[in-house]
């Protein structure tokens, strides 16, 4: 990924002539999703930017080890809940001897621990990253959290935005950046033959989501619309790439159904540009999305999407545009949708057209100029 630098208003186009800013992002996630992938983005982006980034995080997190790896200085900091002592006591130790300028941390446990942190170093900016379009708990720690100090938040869409206000967060202090991918990132892609990899018939018409297999994504509401498509159009095949510990529990739907040979489980895959670019159609029935950038990759490689009409992904999907939008948890009108998008190649080709438009208003470097100036504002 290369980061083409934009000044701000009023800032001489010569990095050099400014300070670089210390940045130490803190992510407290000990698995490998979404929102790990857009820090270490962020982190990378910026470092390109000539700014100085660290990292904060369990020394056992793929995370840690994809940092460290690629040369940012990682610090192990466990940080196993959201009022983590010693981990704050940790945290604050490296704020302290490391003169950062900003502590970013970009998930809930992290959240709590920086607070808590930069309020004993007053000097640093704390900047939290909200990934989830749900309601701000309202018990224990996790709603004192969002009266500590918070100098800036920072929304992966509107639809999270709405979330902190309505918690009552000052709208003045949340700044809607969006979530991006690299737009070149599937162009020297080299061609795989991932239908015949998956065994899917040579004319299937193939529906993907990629997601972690878990309740709030959504996969059974796809397995009982898979049902009512099959029946009609037993072509249709239906791929679910990702792992998770739903994924007993939906084969079991599947035979229950009695649409097993129809769903495929492709389990945690590295080559999802090959994997979507098998596909005729992507879908996202996730019950709360703060924006979901699998949809992004979806529209990267041209495919229609069938989205729910949740969180963030109405800012990314207009329904009857580049896709459809669904009611959560409606498997009767997803399944309709698909079944319009199986018989209609003309349909799922204009809508893969809009579809490679609108991301490019989801660029990574975007989000990385976008956060820079969350700071450059701050400071």
């Amino acid at each position: 990924m290369r980061i083409n630098r934009i000044p701000f208003q009023g800032e001489k186009n010569d990095h050099h002539e400014r300070s670089a800013l210390k940045i130490l992002h803190c992510n407290s996630s000990r698995e490998w999703r979404g929102g790990e992938a857009q820090t270490f983005a962020l982190m990378t982006g910026l470092r390109e930017l000539g700014e100085v980034v660290e990292l904060a995080a369990p020394a056992s997190s793929p995370l840690f080890v994809k940092a460290r790896e690629s040369g940012i200085v990682t610090h192990a900091i466990g940080m196993k809940n959201e009022a983590d002592i010693l981990s704050m006591v940790r945290l604050f130790n490296v704020l302290r001897r490391g003169k950062f300028d900003i502590a970013h941390s970009h998930t809930a446990h992290a959240h709590g621990i920086c607070a808590l942190a930069t309020m004993l170093n007053p000097e640093v900016r704390n900047v939290v990253t909200r990934r989830v379009a749900v309601p701000v708990r309202t018990g224990g720690f996790s709603s004192v959290k969002y009266r500590l100090r918070c100098d800036r938040f920072i929304a992966i869409s509107q639809a999270v935005k709405k979330e902190l206000i309505k918690a009552g967060v000052k709208s003045r202090i949340v700044n809607v950046v969006y979530s991006g991918i690299d737009l070149h990132k599937y162009d020297l892609l080299p061609p795989a033959d991932v239908r015949k990899e998956l065994g899917l018939p040579g004319d299937a018409l193939v529906a993907g989501t990629v997601g972690s297999l878990t309740s709030e994504k959504g996969h059974a509401d796809i397995i009982r619309a898979a049902r009512m498509v099959v029946a009609k159009a037993p072509r249709v095949r239906f791929v679910f790439a990702g792992t998770g510990d739903l994924e007993p529990d939906l084969r079991r739907l599947c035979a229950g159904l009695g649409i097993s040979e129809n769903v495929v489980f492709a389990g945690f895959r590295t080559d999802i540009g090959n994997l979507l670019r098998s596909c005729d159609i992507f879908i996202m029935a996730s019950h709360s999305e703060g924006l979901g950038t699998s949809v992004l990759d979806a529209m990267l490689t041209g495919l229609p999407v069938i989205g729910s009409n949740t969180g963030g992904i109405p800012e990314m999907v207009t329904d009857n545009e580049n896709g459809f939008l669904f009611p959560p948890g409606d498997s009767i009108t997803l399944a309709d949708r698909i079944a319009i998008l199986a018989e209609n190649d003309r349909l799922r080709r204009e809508f893969g057209m809009k579809s490679r438009e609108k991301v490019k208003e989801f660029d990574i470097q975007s989000t990385v100029s976008g956060t820079l100036k969350v700071y450059r504002q701050l400071l």
